[in-house]
């Protein structure tokens, strides 16, 4: 009868050991910081008085806006935003320019983000003409980079060009 109870014992010291390394190595995994990108055109409308953005802004100027937002729960330091460049192997890094009166439209980089924090860019799409961007990505210190999914313009743009055609197709 003793050796039934000391197995028992044994068996089951086991098992809430396995269990608890377990779930040790699933929190670990859950608990890292990870960063969500989103990348998508947009008017900007502002009901901010003139002299906040002096003149950077023609509200009916189409802007692209890149969001990094910490999904995560450690903490994350964002090092600038870029583009990947469709058909080449070419990035295209967004610079801040300090004396630019439009400097506005990005956050000062590095940015540590916390759990739930947003880091923003605001590109003019004039900016960015004659290129077609494939998908947008931050660089955070490690020098992991977080992609977006593939850009929303060059979808909508396919899509726009193939309703045209149809419509003009038909009688």
């Amino acid at each position: 009868m003793a050796d039934f109870w000391t197995t028992a014992t044994a068996v089951g010291g086991f098992v809430i050991a396995a269990l608890t390394a377990a779930w040790t190595i699933y929190r670990d995994l859950l608990d890292r910081h990870k960063v969500q990108v989103i990348a998508a055109k947009y008017f900007i409308l502002s009901d901010a008085p003139p002299e906040v953005f002096r003149n950077a802004w023609d509200e009916k100027e189409e802007c692209i806006i890149i969001t990094a937002t910490n999904a995560g729960r450690r903490p994350v330091t964002v090092t600038g935003f870029h583009f990947k460049l469709a058909n080449s192997t070419k990035h295209a890094v967004i610079f801040l320019d300090p004396k630019d009166p439009r400097s506005r439209r990005f956050d000062p980089m590095p940015k540590e983000l916390q759990e739930g924090q947003v880091a923003r860019a605001f590109i003019p799409v004039k900016d960015m003409e004659g290129n077609e961007i494939e998908y947008a990505y931050v660089v955070d210190t490690v020098g992991r980079q977080w992609k977006s999914r593939p850009f929303p313009l060059r979808d909508a743009e396919r899509r726009d060009t193939q309703n045209s055609q149809k419509e003009s197709n038909r009688p």
